[in-house]
């Protein structure tokens, strides 16, 4: 198994589905990371090399993708700001928590 960002991905997916699993990665990203790397899209997560690995966590800092934890905080950060100044995007959200309850 490899973790990834806080992810652990399930080693027998293929590359291109494990990616997508990353949460702000997808397909189109998951695509041009593969043919960036050379890495086919038959091939699935336990048969990468370890350099493939590195590479692969390089070049998703490189292109700078904003992934699951900073993601996340900056979609709160926005919720936060919405729910603030209560528009009714805001609102929405804070109906939705009170009906959960």
């Amino acid at each position: 198994m490899i973790q990834i960002f806080g992810k652990v991905l399930d080693s027998n997916k293929y590359v291109l589905k494990g990616l997508k699993d990353i949460y702000g990665l997808h397909k189109f990203q998951a695509c041009l990371l593969c043919s960036k790397l050379n890495i086919g899209f038959d091939c699935k997560i336990k048969d990468l090399s370890q350099t493939q690995i590195i590479k692969l966590l390089k070049q998703i800092e490189l292109s700078r993708l904003d992934i699951e934890i900073n993601l996340r905080k900056n979609q709160e950060l926005v919720l936060k700001r919405l729910i603030d100044i209560k528009s009714f995007r805001g609102l929405r959200h804070v109906k939705k928590k009170i009906r959960k309850k």
